[in-house]
């Protein structure tokens, strides 16, 4: 089975660079620095066919490198939950659904 283009390849590692570029590298589901994961705000295994955009990624903690504050491995945690079921659990410290901050 071929990996999925929205985890590997030249597209995805572009996207994923230009989303730490906008979003910096504050978790969205913690809200701690030193995210170095790309979670998409709708799960991969709920729309295959998403196209691959750097504004429908945010940064989060993974599993191979939780959040150094809570310890938390924030992506992964979430899993595929939508993030109305996740974020009253996992407070921000700002509103990532606005957009970026200028």
């Amino acid at each position: 089975m071929p990996a999925s283009p929205h985890r590997s390849g030249r597209p995805y590692r572009t996207a994923r660079e230009r989303m730490f570029e906008i979003y910096g590298d504050l978790c969205h589901l913690c809200g701690h620095h030193g995210a170095g994961e790309a979670d998409h705000l709708v799960p991969i295994s709920k729309d295959a066919d998403q196209p691959i955009d750097p504004h429908a990624m945010r940064p989060a903690h993974g599993a191979n490198a939780p959040c150094p504050v809570c310890g938390r491995k924030c992506n992964t945690a979430r899993g595929n939950k939508p993030l109305t079921a996740v974020r009253p659990k996992l407070r921000t410290s700002r509103d990532w659904y606005a957009g970026p901050q200028r």
